[in-house]
């Protein structure tokens, strides 16, 4: 498992690449944690989980930012 810093350059590497279930897959691998992605066209929920890493989706299929949560 990664720590928070790891984790967090991690996530910030995929800044600004397409969004993929592959890449998302990759990414959950290498951190331990669950990943989703959020934005048009992707569906949400209301249940906080602090661990997950949501990715940011804009309408170009681009990963712009993330949050926790």
């Amino acid at each position: 498992m990664s720590n928070s810093t790891e984790i967090a350059n991690q996530v910030a590497a995929v800044i600004g690449q397409p969004y993929s279930d592959a890449l998302a897959a990759l990414l959950a691998e290498n951190t331990g944690r669950p990943v989703r992605p959020a934005g048009k066209g992707y569906y949400g929920t209301t249940d906080l989980r602090p661990e997950r890493i949501n990715l940011n989706v804009n309408d170009e299929g681009l990963i712009t930012s993330y949050s926790f949560g």
